[in-house]
């Protein structure tokens, strides 16, 4: 080596050096404590750690997880896992590098100043001196480990790649090298959560069990126009295609004593869904026609579906179709059976095999079902951001809901990550308001955001209809606007009162009967009387009325003003 690459090797070696060190810090200053649930710690930092494929940087997140981990075990002199997590930094360590590094203390905007009051006591962990002695029970552990643990390849080659590492000169050492390696060949063959998508998994064909004869021709054409009979209504023009598609496809489920019924229902299922976006139905039915019927194929009812639709995605399907590998075809098929589906099941392994490198990390973050408070925040903030981008209503509110769920996790831990689960909650709520766990305590936010039909019931001491009419077999809640008030005029006394009500004035006399309810809205339906907010399934014509009772004598009220109600549909 010439003077000169000596001069610029030494920079480079202190440079990493000391963004290891800053990194060693950085995992005692989030790590002092030990972890609450030190296994939890250790969960989260072997996800990570598998993330760390696509993400080097899950590196620093895998030693943050399994630093506060080891310090749980050692609290609670848990010798064995004590073991473990000391080989799985010392992973962590030996993995990263310059580049990772930087990376992670750019985006984290690290303390530098905390980071260098806490050197050794991390380095210590990884680096501590071991005699050659040891390294047979090192090796020993870590057979009996692989010996235990034979499905887990991943943290079979942690431990004996500790042994290596740390007895390179030693006969076990050589010896847990080449089983590290073994180890590691067997973990890169083994399928990930996202390997198979419901167009690249085996076509389902031919005759199985649970599957019977195709019905003849006559038959099929037969039960077609039964369906399309029976479903008259919603086959009308103006009706929503997508909504029919899911309520034959779902009538399908249920039907399993009329294979010829359930032929048509599958088949009309698919057939308008593919003209309405619903991807999820048309892989749904193709899927369930081939697993029912002998001699269906899935991929050419499905091909047959799709070849003339001119909805969104309709090429990208017909991609996938042909070619499961196609990165933008995953990634916008994906985001529709998530989004518009709510289908996680089959939309999270699409949108991990995309091209949105985004989209991919918050999918397989998902289906990796992080524990760590500090991991759910990351993957909340990117359901977060996903769903600040939608346009559509039931889009946002199910990336904001997603959002909402991952932070409620994180917001129940103790650590740093609360904090911020918590503020973003408030963010979330803001733009999409929680579903209501307390009909009786809405907020306005909650109100506006129910569905439906909403009528203003006028302020009367006597009952007045209010247009709304309940059916047969309608179940709903009658739900009055939570903050908005009416006035009442009585002795020489203008009050307001929301639809609870209140006390009446103090002038009116000793006479009221129902002291706190004076004002309040009472809801009668074909004369029954109906508390407000909640379930009812009585038929007839809704009216309302203020309560006014037993004022005292000589009192005229006068009432103004109005409320309104929603009737919200009861699923």
């Amino acid at each position: 080596m010439d003077r000169g690459s000596s001069s610029t090797m030494v920079p480079a070696m202190f440079s990493f050096t000391r963004l290891l060190c800053l990194l060693v810090l950085s995992v005692m200053v989030w790590a002092a404590e030990p972890a609450a649930d030190p296994g939890q710690s250790a969960e989260a930092g072997m996800a990570l750690l598998r993330e760390a494929d696509q993400d080097p940087a899950k590196l620093v997140e895998a030693a943050i997880a399994f630093q506060a981990a080891l310090a749980g075990y050692e609290v609670a002199g848990d010798s064995e896992n004590v073991c473990a997590m000391q080989a799985n930094l010392f992973w962590c360590k030996k993995k990263m590098n310059l580049a990772t590094l930087q990376a992670y203390l750019a985006a984290k905007g690290t303390d530098k100043v905390k980071v260098e009051a806490a050197l050794a006591k991390v380095d210590a962990v990884v680096a501590k001196p071991v005699a050659a002695s040891e390294a047979p029970a090192y090796l020993a552990r870590a057979e009996a480990f692989a010996s235990k643990h034979a499905d887990q390849p991943l943290a079979i080659a942690i431990r004996y790649f500790e042994v290596a590492g740390r007895f390179p000169d030693h006969e076990a050492g050589r010896a847990a090298q080449a089983k590290s390696l073994e180890a590691m060949t067997a973990y890169s063959k083994a399928p990930a959560p996202w390997a198979d998508t419901i167009f690249s998994k085996p076509v389902v064909t031919g005759g199985g069990t649970g599957q019977v004869p195709l019905p003849d021709e006559g038959a099929r054409k037969a039960s077609l126009a039964s369906v399309r009979a029976s479903f008259k209504d919603d086959y009308a023009k103006g009706k929503d295609r997508a909504a029919l598609a899911a309520k034959l496809f779902d009538t399908a489920l249920h039907t399993e004593d009329d294979p010829s019924g359930r032929w048509a229902l599958l088949t009309e299922a698919g057939a308008i869904a593919a003209g309405t976006e619903s991807w999820h139905v048309v892989v749904m039915a193709g899927d369930l026609l081939a697993a029912r019927y002998a001699g269906v194929d899935a991929k050419t009812v499905k091909t047959e579906w799709c070849a003339k639709s001119n909805a969104r995605g309709a090429e990208s399907v017909r991609t996938l179709l042909k070619d499961p590998n196609d990165p933008p075809a995953n990634t916008q098929i994906g985001l529709l059976f998530v989004l518009r589906g709510r289908d996680l099941e089959r939309g999270l392994p699409l949108l991990a095999r995309g091209g949105d490198q985004v989209l991919a990390t918050l999918a397989k973050q998902e289906l990796a079902a992080p524990a760590g408070p500090s991991q759910q925040v990351e993957l909340a903030d990117a359901w977060f951001d996903l769903g600040k981008k939608q346009t559509g209503k039931p889009e946002k509110e199910f990336a904001l809901g997603k959002a909402r769920g991952w932070y409620e996790r994180a917001a129940g831990q103790p650590g740093l990550a609360q904090k911020r689960a918590k503020d973003r909650m408030v963010e979330v709520d803001n733009l999409v308001p929680p579903p209501p766990s307390d009909w009786d305590n809405l907020t306005a936010k909650q109100w506006e955001a129910l569905p439906g039909k909403v009528v203003s019931v006028a302020n009367a001491t006597a009952q007045k209809e209010t247009g709304l009419v309940l059916a047969e077999g309608q179940k709903v809640r009658l739900c009055p606007h939570p903050t908005e008030q009416w006035n009442v005029f009585t002795g020489g006394v203008l009050m307001s009162y929301s639809w609870r009500g209140g006390n009446a004035p103090a002038n009116v006399g000793s006479w009221y009967r129902d002291e706190g309810n004076f004002g309040a809205l009472q809801l009668f339906v074909n004369g029954q009387s109906v508390l407000p907010n909640q379930i009812t399934t009585l038929v007839g014509r809704v009216s309302a009325q203020m309560e006014a009772n037993w004022v005292g004598h000589n009192n005229s009220i006068s009432a103004r003003g109005a409320l309104r109600v929603k009737a919200v549909p009861v699923e």
